[in-house]
């Protein structure tokens, strides 16, 4: 992401437009939340992932594109939830 955050950002938003009309993976979303250091949308992004039963949430727990969140109390409720 380095020196390409308006990048980033724009893709978030082409991201959340496409999802209003199809389905968009959470995951996507959450990686990139946590990329611009937004912990809160990533961890809203994460549940929707778990409530959709996201098959990619097995790797969570050694993803390192997660990595920032591993301090957070949620992510780590998230990952007992998905029983790791």
């Amino acid at each position: 992401m380095a020196h390409r955050e308006s990048d980033v950002r724009k893709t978030l938003e082409e991201l959340k437009q496409r999802a209003q009309q199809t389905y968009v993976q959470p995951l996507w979303l959450a990686a990139i939340h946590v990329a611009l250091g937004e912990q809160d949308q990533a961890l809203d992004r994460l549940q929707t992932a778990f409530d959709d039963r996201s098959a990619g949430l097995v790797y969570l727990k050694v993803d390192p594109d997660f990595d920032a969140l591993c301090g957070d109390s949620r992510f780590a409720g998230l990952l007992h939830r998905i029983q790791f």
